[in-house]
């Protein structure tokens, strides 16, 4: 079975991409092109793709959960679910090592901070970006919960 959803305004942004197969393996699209499949413990095949621009399904999705979220209206609730599964790719403090893909909530302090004044010089604001909005709260939610993450 394919399904294919496209996003259709700002409000329906994608800002995860995932579902969870029936042996619970979480598999996720991370960009536009990222197709993702995994032949599950019973050998039925899923796959995702898609990334923050549309769901793509291939299988019997039935059989999974959707794990998918759009971007809301900020709360604490829904802040606290999108800090665990947004990512941010890095290749370590060098930037020699192999790209990883981590959870805002693992990302230390200082790679948060520099993150939002990369994301500011190149544009990317609190006002126009979920991305530099995600982590400005972020460090928000650190600091009222006196949350430290060094590097």
């Amino acid at each position: 079975m394919l399904l294919t959803q496209q996003k259709e305004n700002n409000m329906e942004q994608i800002i995860y991409n995932a579902i969870q197969t029936p042996d619970g393996t979480v598999i996720e699209s991370i960009n536009r092109h990222d197709f993702v499949t995994h032949e599950d413990a019973n050998g039925k095949t899923y796959s995702v793709d898609g990334g923050h621009e549309y769901l793509k399904r291939i299988g019997d999705m039935e059989d999974c959960k959707e794990l998918s979220m759009y971007r809301e209206p900020w709360t604490l609730e829904y802040h606290e679910k999108a800090r665990k599964v947004v990512k941010r790719g890095g290749r370590g403090k060098d930037g020699k090592q192999p790209l990883t893909w981590v959870p805002i909530c693992e990302m230390s302090d200082a790679w948060v901070n520099a993150t939002i004044v990369y994301n500011k010089e190149r544009g990317f604001t609190v006002e126009n970006s979920f991305f530099t909005e995600l982590l400005h709260q972020e460090m928000h939610y650190r600091n009222a919960n006196s949350i430290t993450i060094e590097d």
